[in-house]
């Protein structure tokens, strides 16, 4: 995704000159001495699109923010943000972190685009199953399976009510207590899973750099 502040003319010698401070795979790297990268190839098809005849790449260090408050900084440093500045180059390839209040004053390339809404997909499938009704949407279980759990949980219970016959002592209730709030628990996780995790959702989100 490409922010640029001017759009005009970005190679007029004919050659688009990009810069780069460090490698970054798989935006960015070298391979057998060559350039690689998902930034690379973007801009090649930029320069085809706007008829550059060629890419030259120029490495550079980080410019540091701290020195971009003195006037006429960008003639006294040789980073990436002080040769955008003088139009040496036209971009840097790694330059992928500027903070709000200089998204105006460069062109970069970002690694990623933010869009307003994230889609969260819990299954990355091709076709809904035909049996799907809402009850199992949201119970996540079909009925047969929910069947089950149930009945095992009554089983589990009865085995334990018999087992507190055969004692006495006064703790057996708070056990027995507890026994039954722990299955009330886990059915209640069973059904928070339905109704919060299965399936896609949709959030929307305020784009953070414009």
């Amino acid at each position: 995704y490409l922010s640029f502040r001017v759009m005009e003319n970005i190679c007029p010698s004919g050659v688009l000159h990009l810069g780069y401070a460090d490698s970054y795979f798989p935006f960015f790297y070298f391979r057998d001495i060559r350039a690689r990268g998902v930034s690379i190839e973007l801009w090649k098809i930029v320069s085809k699109e706007f008829n550059c005849s060629s890419m030259s790449l120029a490495k550079y260090y980080y410019t540091k923010e701290e020195i971009m408050e003195d006037p006429g900084w960008e003639f006294k440093d040789d980073g990436n943000l002080a040769a955008i500045k003088r139009a040496d180059i036209f971009a840097d390839l790694t330059m992928n972190s500027l903070s709000y209040s200089r998204v105006q004053d460069f062109r970069y390339t970002t690694d990623i685009a933010v869009d307003q809404l994230s889609l969260y997909e819990a299954i990355n499938g091709t076709a809904a199953e035909a049996s799907w009704t809402p009850y199992t949407f949201f119970v996540v279980f079909t009925p047969e399976i929910l069947a089950l759990i149930i009945f095992f949980a009554i089983v589990m219970n009865l085995i334990g009510i018999a087992n507190n016959r055969l004692q006495s002592p006064p703790g057996l209730c708070i056990r027995f207590f507890v026994l039954g709030m722990f299955y009330v628990s886990i059915m209640t996780l069973f059904f928070l899973h339905g109704a919060v995790f299965k399936g896609n959702m949709i959030i929307t989100t305020q784009p953070k750099l414009w």
